[in-house]
Parts: structure tokens; sequence; C-alpha cells
């Protein structure tokens, strides 16, 4: 629902999410804003022309950023939230269900079941970082990088950025520990 309020900087992120810096914006521009107006129409004769100019064009400025960034904000929340395509918790939404699995460890199964769910579902982040995992598991190293490299090459993965970047650490770490030669202490 749109309110006066989303029109003041700082405003409507501080009723989201409340913060004392957001609060602060909010209240510096509306003091700025009571200001300049009772320059502008109560006390013209307390600034000059050039001066009350440059404070109009300030506000303005700060205001048209505002709309921008909150624009902008918005767009990034509203694509955050659509990341899973099926609604969570919905009885269509067979993620639970593969989780469990997952949980339970049955990576072949779960493997099996995130592939026919992201061919249904392709922008599904939290299924195809568990795909990955459980790639990594099943020591299908090559086929966990190619999807983490799905995941890094979409807008959409931002949440998951510390975790792709640590899955790709365990992978290197699995592929080079296979690599190396098992040596056995030799015993005194």
């Amino acid at each position: 629902m749109w309110h006066a309020g989303a029109l003041i900087p700082g405003f409507p992120s501080a009723r989201l999410e409340p913060s004392l810096a957001r609060l602060t914006i909010a209240a510096v521009f509306w003091a700025c804003l009571d200001c300049q107006l009772m320059a502008t129409v109560w006390w013209p004769e307390l600034l000059s022309g050039k001066s009350l100019l440059f404070g109009w064009v300030m506000l303005l400025t700060t205001w048209g950023t505002h709309l921008v960034l909150s624009a902008r904000e918005s767009s990034m929340r509203t694509l955050s939230a659509g990341d899973r395509e099926t609604p969570a918790g919905s009885s269509n939404d067979p993620y639970p269900a593969i989780l469990d699995s997952y949980l339970s460890g049955n990576l072949h199964e779960t493997v099996v079941s995130l592939r026919r769910h992201l061919a249904r579902f392709p922008r599904d982040v939290d299924a195809r970082m568990l795909l990955a995992t459980a790639l990594r598991r099943l020591k299908k190293f090559d086929e966990a990088e190619a999807e983490l490299g799905k995941l890094s090459d979409c807008d959409y993965s931002r949440k998951w950025v510390l975790e792709i970047l640590r899955e790709s650490q365990l992978i290197k770490r699995a592929m080079e520990a296979s690599e190396e030669p098992i040596v056995r202490a030799e015993s005194p």
C-alpha cells in the first residue's frame, strides 16, 4: 500500500528494517524540507534568491536520488523474494521432501529429484545449491562445479555468494585429497 511516507528519503527502508541511521536520514531530510519551505514562504528575505534556489535544487536532487535507489532496492527485494518459483510451504513444493531425502543420506535419490525439480524450476537457487552440495558429497566434482557456475552466473543468487565460494573451496579440497596417494605411517 502506498503512503506519503514513501516520498521521504530513509523512511520506507526504516519502516521495513528499522535502524537509527535510516530514521536519522528521514528526520534530517524532513527538517531540511521544513526549513526550506519556511524560508521560501514565510521568510523570503532571510535568504537570497540564489540560496533559495540552491536549497531547492539540493532537496530535489536528494529526493530524486532517493526515488531511484528505493525503486532499485524494491526491485532487488522482489527479485530476492522470487528466488523460489514454487510457493514455499505449499503442497506443490517438492523441495522440503527433497531436503529430507538429502538429510537422510539418500544422495543419489536427492540428485535425481533435484534435477527433475530444476528442469521445471531452473531459477530455484536453493535447489541448485543443494544439488551442488550433493554432487560434491558423491565425488562428482565436475558436475558440482558446473552447478556452482550456473549459480554464479545468475543475478538472483546473491544471497548464496558466500556459500558458493565455500562450496567451491570444499570441492577443490576434495579434488586435491582424492588425487593424493594415501601414505600410511610406519609403526615403530
